[in-house]
């Protein structure tokens, strides 16, 4: 009666485990040793990462690390993503992506919170940005997206580009520099747009002869001009309006004072 043998195999390493070796005239000990270096020895032609190369010549190179002395290439025990394929043939064969090239299934940096992937495309951002699919224009290492969706940077006029590089790029207006696009101004109520330019008011130059929004007429030989003119009957309007009012008040006020003396004194001629 001989004796039964188990035997596991996976990626080249063979474990065998044998049961009691009736009739073979042989030592346990002596039968498992004799047939597991018959059948774990790896084989010249091994090649457990897909690269073309017998891993033997790998670890010999220097190629591949055998930090453990049993023959195979470190990179050939890991499984991060628990399918039964090593990492490098999963990445070599297409199965698995690996787009920052770390060796490392992208599912697997994702899943570790090596990578992040703040959109959920199974892309880490770093790969969507640096592949376009993905803008960041303040270079902060986020997809402008997510920014956007979590409030780190605003987008008032919902391009789908943050307002800093709107106007950074030129493609908003900010004349007032106050950070938000002058488009987002008007349309909030922030900023008045009386001609409707699409300028804010307070950005753009006064009609000749007015002050700037907000702001007093400075005094001046235009505010002299209209308190002449006020005292000879000109219409009181303009940017010196109230200078002009109070010099007709008194311009008037002297001339009753003017005309009662000279009337007087006609009265008192002999």
């Amino acid at each position: 009666m001989f004796g039964k043998l188990t035997i596991t195999a996976f990626v080249g390493v063979i474990a065998i485990t044998p049961s009691f070796a009736t009739g073979l005239g042989l030592e346990n000990t002596l039968l498992q040793t004799a047939v597991s270096l018959l059948l774990t020895t790896p084989r010249a032609d091994d090649d457990c990462n897909c690269n073309g190369i017998p891993d033997d010549e790998d670890i010999a190179n220097g190629t591949s690390e055998d930090s453990d002395g049993d023959d195979i290439p470190d990179e050939c025990e890991t499984d991060c993503n628990q399918n039964g394929v090593p990492d490098v043939c999963d990445i070599a064969a297409g199965t698995s992506q690996d787009c920052n090239a770390n060796g490392i299934p992208d599912e697997c940096d994702i899943a570790a919170g090596t990578s992040k992937d703040c959109n959920a495309n199974g892309i880490p951002d770093e790969c969507d940005i640096a592949a376009g699919t993905s803008k960041d224009c303040n270079a902060n290492g986020i997809p402008d997206e997510c920014d956007i969706a979590a409030g780190t940077s605003k987008d008032c006029n919902g391009n789908g580009i943050p307002d800093a590089c709107d106007i950074s790029a030129g493609t908003s207006q900010d004349c007032n520099t106050n950070g938000i696009p002058d488009e987002c101004d008007i349309a909030s109520g922030a900023s008045a747009d009386a001609d409707q330019n699409g300028v804010p008011d307070e950005c753009e130059a006064p009609p000749a002869g007015q002050p700037p929004q907000g702001q007093p007429a400075p005094p001046g030989p235009t505010c002299i001009l209209f308190l002449f003119q006020s005292l000879f009957g000109i219409p009181l309007c303009g940017p010196c309006w109230l200078e002009a009012t109070f010099a007709t008040l008194v311009g008037l006020s002297g001339m009753k004072v003017y005309t009662r003396r000279r009337h007087g004194r006609r009265d008192n001629r002999p």
